[in-house]
């Protein structure tokens, strides 16, 4: 950095808006675009150079300076190695592969401009990885949504920020563990609040049960706000989670409690319905009680009626939400098994446990599959989007006999991890909690196990 970055405020961006003294770096004042891209260009370290051309590309002309300033230093003067991470895997997957789309898609990297939005907005802190996390996560919505949906998701992600600031403080206070020290793998997925519905329900980004294909059409404004937990949803939760499900003994058992409260106990608050034919008016919209995948509508039904509805994956996509209302990183993992000339399956939610740093499922939840299951699936968030919406779904193996959806090519195995022909026993690791660092590999980097 240089002598002019030395002085005490960062000052108004060219609107003449003053922002807070920015207590990780001296900035003086805000100097011109081209200032800042320079510094990124001059740095030959990867990925410094190509991030300061990405934000040449963004379509939102005139850039704000404060914004590109804020994003040049975040960048340059990390002291956490996963801030560097975070942008490397930033510039590797924001931008997705026009051949995946039969639409025009933007021409720039969506997560990029995500978290310019979030430096535009609000003051970036050092190594700000949470605020990486939410751009990462986010990124496709900007690529398949329509204009109405980037204006939803240009306030979402900064409203999303502020809620899990504020969760942050509030675990503080408590004695809980802090959202903002979790690792990035961690962040990106507490910040992705799509459940599985880049393959399931009825505006599932593809897959056999969505009403349309993101990879044919644009996501609209409908279809974003069924799939996303929204952050007023979110805080309802965190009250009604405070107030009744938090376990003053951790993470772990939070979850054992809510698993057993809504499905794994014989008194459970859940109707489950198993027919495709008992419908259900959401949003407008008549649906089959099933499958779902909007945890709003699931979350103002149990309210209403003291219990939620549908299947396995409509619990999941509650009780997911829940959870991240109070700063639980979740992932969704299914499971299928063969049943007759057909299939059998059941989804549920994996978390984070900050105590073992592992990923964790309720043991009450894996004795559902436990005797039956031979194929795993782990859905992870879409940080690398040139690699998670392939058009002809290449990479999917051959048609089983009997044909699961994820091997017969209706669902996209890019969008998981699939781990192959396992017995139950597999399962265990999952209930002592499988490390973080191997659930980095394949959240981040999607490694096969």
């Amino acid at each position: 950095m240089t002598s002019t970055l030395q002085s005490t405020q960062a000052l108004a961006s060219e609107t003449g808006t003053t922002l807070a003294p920015v207590q990780w770096i001296s900035v003086g004042q805000v100097k011109p675009i081209n200032f800042y891209l320079s510094l990124l260009d001059s740095n030959s370290t990867a990925p410094y150079a190509q991030l300061g051309a990405e934000l040449a590309l963004l379509p939102d002309i005139p850039l704000n300076q404060t914004a590109v300033a804020q994003i040049t230093y975040l960048a340059l003067n990390a002291t956490n190695p996963e801030a560097k991470e975070a942008f490397e895997l930033l510039i590797k997957g924001g931008t997705a592969d026009q051949s995946d789309f039969m639409y025009p898609i933007p021409q720039y990297n969506t997560e990029l401009r995500i978290l310019y939005w979030l430096a535009a907005q609000r003051q970036l802190k050092r190594d700000d990885t949470l605020a990486l996390a939410i751009s990462m996560a986010n990124g496709i919505w900007v690529t398949i949504g329509d204009d109405s949906v980037q204006a939803r998701v240009r306030n979402d992600v900064v409203d999303l920020l502020d809620f899990f600031r504020e969760t942050d403080l509030l675990q503080q206070s408590l004695g809980y563990s802090r959202l903002e020290q979790l690792p990035l793998e961690a962040k990106i997925a507490l910040a992705w609040l799509a459940g599985d519905t880049g393959t399931h329900g009825p505006y599932g980004i593809t897959g056999p049960q969505t009403m349309h294909d993101s990879r044919t059409s644009k996501m609209n404004l409908a279809g974003y706000e069924w799939d996303n937990v929204n952050v007023t949803t979110l805080r309802e939760m965190r009250d009604y989670m405070t107030k009744n499900f938090l376990s003053p003994w951790g993470v772990q058992e939070t979850v054992r409690y809510i698993e057993c409260y809504f499905f794994t106990c014989a008194e459970r608050a859940f109707d489950y319905v198993s027919s495709w034919n008992q419908k259900i008016e959401v949003d407008g919209v008549t649906v089959p009680s099933r499958n779902i995948n909007n945890a709003n509508f699931e979350f103002q039904y149990f309210l209403k009626h003291g219990q939620g509805i549908g299947v396995c994956e409509d619990e999941m996509t509650l009780v997911s939400a829940l959870l991240k209302s109070w700063g639980i990183p979740t992932l969704t993992a299914s499971y299928y098994w063969p049943l007759g000339n057909w299939y059998d399956g059941h989804s549920n939610t994996m978390y984070y446990d900050a105590l073992s740093k592992t990923w964790k499922i309720a043991w009450s939840q894996l004795q559902i599959p436990y005797a039956q299951v031979r194929d795993m699936y782990i859905f992870i968030p879409s940080i690398l989007q040139n690699e998670w919406v392939p058009f002809a779904n290449e990479g999917a193996p051959k048609k089983a006999a009997v044909p699961y959806p994820y091997q017969s090519g209706e669902v996209n195995t890019k969008m998981f991890v699939p781990i192959y022909n396992i017995t139950g026993t597999y399962l265990d690791r999952f209930d002592s909690g499988v490390a973080t660092e191997q659930m980095k590999q394949w959240i981040l980097y999607k490694t096969s196990p």
